[in-house]
């Protein structure tokens, strides 16, 4: 009987063993479907949801005690949205402003330890006459702002417009006279503002700053556009480019009628793009269009550029050109008889986690 028992035990053991393994198994799989703690955070001058996502609001008037985004709970990724303040619309027939840049991030790291402080760029002042130096103040008053967001792992910046295209006190050409800043202070980062023309002389709108810097954390799209040239086609003795938007080009003087200012760059189209903007936010839904630029010069006089979607302001020939709209990061207006020009639109920014 001995080899009989010997026999029926092992088969018991084997029996035990694969009950064990399969409640192993069930343990194991119960443990895998349980989802993780969902992110729950604070800050933002107001919260939205959309699409399955919970949204912070930043603007530049959200109170200092909730510029900041502080994850409470929960460990995962986020997403982001950013524009930076357009620049001002230029004097005397000058360029429109720059949109802001649109920074568009996801799959951003965060846990229970992540407070990031929050940046919104500001409106920067119109302009009522030519450049000026130190040419560092001009740039400090008229270019546009940045927005950040300051994550551990490396800030998150979308720059601010470029001011349009203007000229010094005695009509000479300066670095702002092809719509970008001097190189060293960032504005090369944000769109272009729109060239102006010396008189009767043709002048290609100025290039952007690359590469585009961005954290090593997550992953971004930028969104960005030089402004208007003035081509040689266009024949009157002042005349300005569109300025640049996040979803276009600022558009050349000259483009329609031969003395036409160009009209600014659309802006970038975030609610159609990202499934948790609306609407209600934005122009629409559109961020950093470029400012129109100032009437021209000469007869006939044409009158100003139209700002492009996104908050870009009209550029006029006659009284105080339109600034770009608050909290969608577009670019002033430029005017043609001295009044004041338009300032940039303030800058925004959005975070966003699966709720």
């Amino acid at each position: 009987m001995a080899p009989l028992k010997s026999s029926l035990a092992r088969t018991v053991g084997k029996l035990l063993g694969v009950q064990k393994d399969r409640d192993l198994s069930l343990r194991g799989a119960a443990q895998s479907s349980r989802l993780p703690e969902p992110i729950s955070a604070t800050g933002g001058e107001s919260t939205f949801t959309e699409a399955g996502y919970q949204v912070h609001v930043y603007y530049t008037g959200t109170p200092a005690p909730q510029k900041v985004f502080n994850v409470t709970s929960g460990t995962g990724t986020i997403e982001c949205f950013l524009v930076g303040s357009g620049g001002s619309g230029a004097y005397d027939s000058g360029g429109g402003g720059g949109g802001g840049a649109c920074v568009y991030g996801t799959n951003i790291p965060v846990n229970p330890s992540t407070n990031m402080a929050v940046v919104v760029g500001s409106a920067p002042d119109g302009i009522t006459g030519y450049v000026t130096t130190p040419y560092i103040d001009y740039a400090n008053s008229h270019n546009g702002k940045v927005s950040s967001i300051a994550h551990p792992e490396g800030t998150i910046n979308a720059f601010g417009g470029n001011s349009g295209g203007n000229a010094d006190p005695g009509y000479a050409a300066n670095p702002f006279t092809p719509g970008v800043a001097p190189s060293g202070d960032g504005g090369t980062l944000g769109c272009g503002g729109g060239a102006l023309n010396k008189p009767a002389s043709p002048i290609t709108a100025g290039s952007l700053l690359t590469p585009y810097p961005t954290p090593g954390a997550g992953t971004y799209n930028v969104y960005r556009n030089v402004g208007g040239s003035v081509p040689s086609e266009a024949t009157a003795p002042w005349i300005g480019g569109g300025g640049g938007g996040a979803g276009g080009a600022g558009q050349d003087a000259g483009s329609g009628p031969i003395n036409q200012a160009g009209n600014g760059g659309d802006g970038y189209d975030a609610a159609t793009n990202i499934v948790w903007m609306t609407t209600s936010y934005g122009d629409s839904g559109v961020f950093g269009g470029g400012g129109g630029a100032g009437g021209n010069d000469g007869t006939p006089q044409e009158p100003g550029g139209t700002g492009g979607p996104g908050g870009g302001g009209d550029g006029t020939t006659t009284g105080v050109a339109p600034s770009g709209v608050a909290n969608t990061g577009g670019g002033g207006g430029g005017t043609d008889d001295g009044s004041t020009t338009g300032g940039g639109g303030s800058g925004a920014v959005f975070i966003a986690y699966r709720i």
